[in-house]
């Protein structure tokens, strides 16, 4: 075993002893024995706890003094208890060995209820001292104790009281010193030794508390009870805190309990001094016995509860809790941001990680949007969740709306794909089937005719000729008709390409026809829309506008593939509900194109299909 390892050992037997010891003085005096077996009880309670934990702590860090610290603790009441029992049987009928001796450390023993608590602020958590010269507050402390002894053991009356007075004064600036370590050590330390210290200074900082209350509790009431009370807060709250920051320092999340106590703390003072300010000026024009003066100041504290506890818990926040406060703050401004449209939901994971919070994500799960911290406690990304609840909502529905949209176009892609195909399918049957047999049908007839006029008179072969060159006619009328319904159905043209297709169309145009056409590969159904797109917009021209030209352009621009007709007619053209372009543009915008018709009246029409 090293060092502390000893120490701490004997510091447990020697508590054992000492119990031992103000057990047996306890149970000498009857007349005192029920309040003094009450002592032991509480010592025990507070001196096993430090004992327990200081030995955990020293076995996993042997190098370390706290864990001794922590089992001096428990050793210090049990001296003081073991003292003062020990000194009290002086006086009974059945006096112990030493006691009359013993019967001066009533006077300046409490002091050692001090040791653990200022000498655990000055090595904890690292076991060593901030530097060498605050080996100085150590010997302050010694001497303090020193000089409590000697005044104990030699002075008596006034002289008692005039002596001890410079060790209170000295016991006080050591507490001062201590907290002053405690507070250098924080601004100093890691994260890590600051989550420890912060499990330390809550129940730390309650000694010089404690000193002020055992000097109100005997110099008013002449009664050692209050001071006992806070003592035994503060030895027991110590260990406990201690024990947790040297072998779980990240339980419970003490970083939120912390400052909520603070917080919860600081509103009950706000409004009790808030409600007696209320009673007193109220009571100054009403009277204080007036009802009306309790109901009034009982309103105020219930109307100014939820602003002052927002305003205390960042102030807290802002000291205890500068990265919580930090990613919170961050939250509710990113939110403001997203409701005033400055910035877009989905960047929130992005605004999160500037603010300072590791690893945070935005992730969907089946009851919307949530976000993911590892380094975050589960209360931690509670709050942040409730601050960041407009953007999750609105991510959600934006979400939802793009998936909405995105199966909309691959319906709407599948659909047009299959009328497509269908078309195909339909143009194929009928060039194959119908049209192929009324060819054959035609030529048949045609061979029949001849045959007729080389059997047959004069007379005869006219009329027959005649009747046969009416059934040839009727069908190829026939086949005419099927190939424009093909040609309907999709432009055969295509076939070749949109470019020569295009071509096609524009030879057909009984005008100018300016061509600015690049040989693009347009796959299907976009070639299809494209090429209606060109026909719609000509027909329009034609039929309304009386241009005088017609420009077609076909080619890649940054945006995809981009093809324009323009006119230089009377404008006017519309893609509203039921016109020729919006069923131009349906077709389009289920290709995965964008339509868009620009026709001031006088000045023209631009219809441009951009395909991404």
């Amino acid at each position: 075993m090293k060092r502390w390892d000893v120490v701490a050992a004997a510091l447990a037997v020697f508590t054992v002893l000492a119990g031992a010891a103000a057990l047996v003085a306890a149970t000498v005096d009857p007349a005192h024995r029920a309040e003094e077996l009450w002592e032991f009880g509480i010592l025990a309670v507070l001196a096993t706890p430090a004992t327990v934990l200081g030995m955990l702590v020293t076995r996993r860090r042997p190098d370390n003094i706290v864990g001794a610290l922590l089992v001096l603790l428990g050793t210090s009441p049990a001296i003081v208890t073991a003292a003062e029992n020990w000194a009290a049987t002086s006086v009974g009928p059945h006096p112990l060995p030493l006691s009359d001796v013993i019967a001066i450390a009533p006077e300046w023993i409490w002091i050692l209820h001090f040791a653990g608590p200022i000498l655990l602020a000055l090595f904890f958590p690292t076991g060593r001292l901030l530097s060498p010269s605050w080996r100085l507050v150590v010997i302050g402390y010694a001497v303090v104790v020193i000089w409590a002894a000697v005044a104990g053991a030699f002075a008596t009356g006034s002289d008692l009281d005039a002596l001890n007075f410079p060790p209170l004064a000295g016991l006080l600036s050591v507490l001062v010193f201590a907290v002053i370590a405690v507070v250098k050590r924080y601004r100093r330390g890691d994260e890590g030794s600051r989550r420890q210290l912060r499990w330390f200074m809550l129940s730390a900082l309650i000694a010089p508390f404690t000193l002020v209350l055992c000097w109100v509790g005997i110099a008013l009431w002449n009664s050692e009870s209050i001071a006992g009370i806070a003592l035994v807060l503060l030895d027991l709250g110590l260990a406990v805190s201690v024990g947790i920051a040297m072998l779980r320092h990240n339980l419970y999340g003490f970083d939120r309990v912390l400052a909520a106590t603070v917080v919860w703390a600081l509103l009950v003072t706000a409004l009790a001094l808030l409600f007696g300010f209320g009673i007193l000026g109220f009571g100054a024009f009403l009277g204080r016995g007036s009802p009306v003066v309790a109901a009034a100041a009982t309103l105020i504290v219930a109307v100014a509860v939820r602003p002052l506890h927002g305003v205390l818990r960042r102030f807290v926040d802002a000291r205890f809790q500068p990265q919580r406060e930090r990613m919170l703050r961050a939250a509710r401004e990113f939110a403001l941001a997203v409701r005033d449209r400055r910035v877009d939901p989905e960047e929130l994971g992005a605004a999160l990680r500037n603010a300072g919070v590791a690893g945070v994500a935005v992730v969907p799960d089946a009851a919307g949007w949530r976000l993911t911290a590892p380094e975050l406690t589960r209360a931690d990304l509670h709050d942040l969740e409730a601050e960041s609840r407009l953007p999750l909502e609105l991510a959600r529905l934006r979400s939802d709306l793009r998936d909405a949209l995105a199966q909309t176009d691959a319906s709407r892609s599948r659909l047009v794909a299959a009328a497509d195909n269908e078309r195909r399918r339909i143009q194929r049957d009928l060039h194959d089937g119908a049209q192929s047999n009324l060819v054959a049908l035609g030529m048949r007839l045609r061979e029949l005719q001849r045959g007729a006029l080389r059997s047959s008179g004069v007379a005869d072969s006219k009329a027959v000729d005649a009747e046969l060159g009416e059934a040839v006619e009727l069908v190829q009328r026939t086949i005419s008709d099927l190939r424009a319904l093909a040609q309907g159905v999709r432009p055969s043209s295509l076939d070749e390409g949109l470019e020569p297709a295009l071509r096609g169309l524009a030879r057909s145009v009984p005008l100018r026809v300016d061509l600015d056409l690049d040989p693009v590969a347009v796959p299907e159904p976009r070639a299809t829309a494209a090429y209606y797109v060109a026909a719609e917009a000509i027909t329009n021209a034609l039929k309304h506008a009386r241009p005088g030209r017609i420009g077609i352009s076909l080619g890649l621009t940054t945006g995809g593939t981009r093809l324009a007709i323009e006119d230089d007619g009377a404008g006017g053209a519309s893609d509203a509900l039921g016109s020729g372009l919006a069923g131009v543009r349906d077709r389009v915008e289920a290709a995965g194109g964008i339509l868009r018709v620009s026709s001031p009246l006088g000045a023209g029409t631009l219809v441009e299909a951009v395909f991404p």
